[in-house]
């Protein structure tokens, strides 16, 4: 909040134009401010963004991203990395191998539609 609106900064996406911050000179006294949030939860994302968008992230652009929710005020991001591990070592337990497990999983960009949509075997092997 003081650094949007009592330093002009700006944080937002690259593809949005990206942050717009300048170091003052002098740093403005901060007004007192009470802020009340009307949910406990504030979360981010939704169940396929990590499919056709993050599966390629490096880490500098996840830095930046987790960087930007903080700032946001954001306490709870959508995560479903490690879904598959799970799947993997469950079904290893009914006797389906690594390899069926492998061929049957979509693909990196595919993997939230392996969630829900039943669909399998895009772009196969994970």
């Amino acid at each position: 909040h003081y650094l949007r609106t009592q330093c002009a900064m700006s944080f937002s996406w690259n593809r949005t134009g990206g942050h717009r911050i300048q170091i003052p000179d002098a740093w403005p006294a901060p007004e007192k401010v009470t802020r009340y949030r009307m949910a406990d939860v504030s979360y981010f994302m939704n169940v396929v963004t990590f499919s056709y968008t993050f599966a390629f992230y490096t880490f500098r652009e996840w830095e930046y991203l987790l960087d930007w929710a903080a700032l946001g005020g954001v306490n709870l991001a959508l995560a479903y990395t490690g879904q598959e591990e799970v799947f993997r070592k469950v079904l290893n337990e009914f006797n389906v191998t690594d390899e069926v497990f492998a061929s049957w999983s979509n693909g990196p960009a595919y993997l939230a539609w392996s969630r829900g949509q039943e669909m399998h075997g895009i772009a196969a092997p994970v």
